[in-house]
């Protein structure tokens, strides 16, 4: 979906404060959450923190394609690009956080990636944002020494892929945001 859908949420009354420079984000984690960082950094995805105040919300995101079918567009086919760039959210730490202030957050990852459009997970939200529901399955691949190993080596990672799932899971529907 294109930006400005929750406009609403730019105008909250303190400032938020986005960091995408690696060593201030990682100073800032937990421990858990420093694995998730290490685990995902050699896969280009984009790692930042955002504060709202006294909140703070850690976010894994990955920039993907997706191809445009070029026989249903027709003559517009030869016109527009055959892939659209778009950034997934692979992890959030505090969803209520990017709830209140998704349109901000959004905007900073869109022109950070050079993406036009944000796509969640919709079990990540209480409440539906406006947006696109994309009735998609997507599967993760992993392999591992046991199933309960929590530090996975993916084998490939697909649209929406995760070194944290043990074996195949699927994800019904996502939010174009």
């Amino acid at each position: 979906m294109p930006p400005l859908l929750q406009a609403e949420t730019l105008f909250a009354p303190n400032r938020l404060v986005i960091s995408f420079d690696p060593a201030a984000v990682r100073e800032r984690l937990t421990s858990q959450q420093r694995q998730i960082f290490d685990d995902h950094a050699p896969y280009d995805c984009l790692q930042l923190t955002v504060s709202d105040g006294s909140d703070h919300a850690f976010l894994v995101v990955k920039r993907r394609t997706q191809r445009l079918n070029a026989r249903r567009l027709g003559g517009l086919g030869k016109v527009l690009p055959v892939r659209i760039p778009y950034s997934d959210i692979l992890h959030c730490s505090a969803p209520e956080l990017l709830s209140r202030r998704l349109e901000r957050i959004k905007l900073a990852i869109l022109r950070r990636r050079r993406t036009v459009a944000l796509v969640a997970q919709a079990r990540l939200f209480r409440v539906r944002p406006r947006g696109v529901m994309l009735p998609v399955r997507t599967c993760y691949l992993a392999f591992c020494t046991t199933p309960y190993n929590s530090r996975c080596i993916p084998r490939a990672l697909m649209p929406g892929g995760s070194p944290y799932f043990p074996s195949i899971e699927s994800v019904e529907n996502c939010i174009g945001i």
